[in-house]
């Protein structure tokens, strides 16, 4: 048992006396010769805290090294200072990002403004000007004028499917004509030309009628300024072919009434289909009865013809 004791005793390690244990340190079990090993943690990174409770001092900055747990402090866990959330911080306020959209929306406003007083003018302009049918003539300074103030009359007063009706009435009208001429083409020896005539103005008469409608179709609002923007190129392509076709019916008009009256006094009905002067009775007056029609409304086509041209150069 001595011998025992003595070598439990030459085991231990003894330190001077006066030594006392820091609270720190951690006690390990008994391994081969050594009794008791005490761990003394070697000094860690430092860290950083910034005080900065005073938003007025200046920050003072505090090195403290980190101190592992011992049993006591895990035990017993240390009270937080600072919970999470109860920091106090003195930093510099973010500034909202504020976008000065006054510019930009006093020029809309300005442009909207301008485009309703343009259209309420124009709308005090057309109402006070079309009010009578004899307002037109006489506000009139010329004869393009008068056309222009004359087919804005028409168009504010009659709705456009009654002039589209009309136009496919007289297109109809037109057909007939092609059909006549067509079908009696050698029955007019007076004037061979008589039948060519019915089957050109028809054609000329059915194109200008379908160009006429296509611009009397009204284009609903809220595509019109997208259309309008798109069709720029084919609306001057439309208006050139309008002016050219009334342009040719016009000549046309012109020689089919020196064809028409200029065989008035030799054409004959009888029965001899192939004498020089017979021509049937079906294309003779239907080709007079179409010349005087269009010597009627030839007023109306020329300030037309003039309107369109006056139109095309001014697009």
């Amino acid at each position: 048992m001595s011998s025992l004791g003595s070598r439990e005793s030459h085991n231990e390690t003894s330190f001077p006396a006066g030594y006392s244990r820091p609270t720190s340190m951690v006690t390990s079990e008994r391994m081969g010769a050594f009794g008791e090993m005490r761990h003394t943690p070697s000094p860690g990174p430092q860290k950083l805290r910034v005080d900065m409770s005073s938003s007025g001092s200046t920050p003072v900055s505090k090195v403290e090294t980190p101190i592992l747990p011992s049993s006591s402090m895990s035990q017993n866990p240390p009270h937080n200072q600072f919970p999470r959330g109860s920091q106090s911080y003195t930093s510099s306020r973010s500034i909202p990002l504020r976008i000065n959209m006054s510019g930009s929306s006093s020029r809309s406003s300005a442009n909207s403004q301008r485009r309703f007083s343009l259209r309420l003018n124009l709308f005090k302009r057309i109402s006070t000007k079309h009010d009578k049918l004899s307002d037109v003539y006489s506000q009139s300074g010329d004869t393009v004028e008068f056309a222009k103030n004359l087919s804005d009359y028409i168009n504010d007063r009659i709705p456009y499917q009654v002039s589209i009706a009309v136009l496919s009435c007289f297109s109809l009208l037109a057909f007939l004509l092609i059909i006549f001429g067509l079908l009696n083409a050698p029955f007019c020896a007076v004037q061979p030309m008589i039948p060519i005539w019915l089957i050109v103005e028809g054609v000329i008469f059915i194109i200008s009628a379908t160009f006429r409608i296509y611009f009397l179709i009204p284009t609903p609002r809220r595509t019109a300024y997208r259309r309008q923007q798109r069709k720029l190129g084919a609306s001057l392509l439309c208006k050139g072919i309008e002016a050219l076709f009334a342009l040719a019916n016009v000549v046309w008009l012109i020689l089919g009434c020196v064809w028409v009256y200029g065989s008035k006094m030799y054409v004959h009905f009888n029965e001899g289909m192939f004498e020089s002067h017979y021509c049937d009775p079906l294309i003779y007056w239907s080709a007079f009865f179409a010349c005087t029609a269009f010597l009627v409304c030839s007023p109306f086509l020329f300030k037309s013809l003039k309107y369109f041209f006056y139109r095309f150069s001014t697009a």
